[in-house]
């Protein structure tokens, strides 16, 4: 018994482990599509991170689809990160996780929400092949 509820504890583990690791990414043209379906939810996604003075967003992949004059950003909130620690990414494609606040919309209200960011990853360039198959 002792050594089936061990089996049990260790298998338990392994799969919190490894969901922790897995997060579902949600394309950012869904986010753009429907803000308000994701508002104050937690959620991953890729994009094209820019980090400016009053312009901090990441910005849809070229290869998913943009409909007429709809919205290809979101404004992205890095406070509650050392972006230096993060290796200070900037231009490139990133995957990052945070809360979604549809009622944020970042400067002068530009935006259709705001990623409150509490992890960001630089894509490798075998990672970016992802962005357009999703």
């Amino acid at each position: 018994m002792k050594k089936y509820l061990i089996s049990l504890i260790i298998i338990f583990v392994g799969i919190s482990i490894a969901n922790a690791f897995d997060k579902e990414i949600t394309p950012l043209y869904k986010i753009l599509d429907n803000p308000k379906s994701f508002n104050k939810k937690k959620l991953t996604t890729i994009g094209k991170i820019d980090l400016q003075f009053e312009h901090d967003t990441l910005t849809i992949i070229p290869c998913w689809p943009i409909a007429g004059s709809k919205p290809i950003a979101i404004w992205i909130d890095v406070s509650k990160i050392d972006i230096l620690k993060k290796g200070n990414p900037n231009h490139i494609n990133v995957k990052v996780s945070g809360i979604f606040i549809e009622k944020d919309k970042g400067h002068f209200e530009a935006y259709p929400g705001t990623l409150i960011l509490d992890d960001i990853e630089k894509l490798s360039e075998k990672d970016s092949s992802l962005k357009c198959k999703m």
